[in-house]
């Protein structure tokens, strides 16, 4: 979990969260496990990595788990939006955004749409974070509350939540056919090593790895990203 100013906020968007907690769902009937064993069964992380630590603390901070006593404990806002009916899926993932004050503050005052420099000044007047602290962590907040702010709900009801994901839908791993039997892959990445035996986890491999790229890339590399990108066009 990142820290801004007075704010303190996840490091993951929404999505991404939802990703990790589906698997907790779907494949373990138990409600709670321990810290060990969420790390190495959900996240498939090693228990030494500070990412693991930061991507545990932003599920808590959406409110999708309970940390206690070296405890993890599924919510039932997690269940909600995983497992509810269409309109707990919307009211629980809104709830989720909104626990988070960064985010309900920028709600408050910009709606659903802010720009970076919109985020830049509010991290300096209203979150009291520094000069060179605001321009570090402005774009990775503006990235992160623009892909939440779609499961907000408004007083004219909620955003269409799949147009903002429409551009990569038809590219999803999830089309693809299933993995022959048996298929089993250990990935490094950044935050430790994933093993990939599901299509799903192939899907949440790209969503991490394009979350690292997203929030981290400086600038100049964005541009040389851009810039790579048009070439190969």
């Amino acid at each position: 979990m990142a820290k801004m100013g007075k704010y303190d906020f996840p490091e993951v968007d929404l999505d991404v969260a939802l990703k990790h907690m589906t698997i907790f769902v779907d494949k373990y009937k138990a409600k709670e496990m321990s810290r060990e064993t969420f790390i190495a069964n959900i996240l498939e992380m090693s228990e030494k990595s500070s990412w693991a630590k930061q991507v545990l603390a932003s599920l808590g901070r959406y409110g999708l788990v309970e940390l206690s006593q070296g405890q993890v404990k599924i919510t039932n806002i997690a269940e909600d939006a995983i497992k509810g009916t269409a309109d707990d899926q919307k009211n629980a993932k809104s709830k989720a955004v909104l626990s988070v004050a960064l985010f309900a503050d920028l709600f408050a005052k910009y709606g659903t749409k802010a720009d970076q420099n919109q985020v830049l000044v509010f991290l300096k007047e209203e979150g009291g974070a520094g000069s060179i602290e605001a321009n570090k962590g402005a774009l990775m907040v503006t990235k992160i509350y623009m892909s939440n702010a779609k499961y907000i709900i408004t007083a004219e009801g909620t955003k269409d939540e799949g147009k903002s994901q429409q551009g990569r839908s038809d590219n999803k791993v999830e089309t693809a056919p299933d993995l022959p039997q048996g298929f089993i892959a250990m990935v490094v990445t950044p935050f430790g090593t994933m093993k990939i035996d599901s299509i799903e986890k192939i899907d949440l491999l790209h969503d991490t790895l394009d979350n690292f790229v997203k929030y981290y890339q400086t600038p100049s590399q964005k541009t040389q990203s851009d810039e790579k990108k048009e070439e190969q066009k």
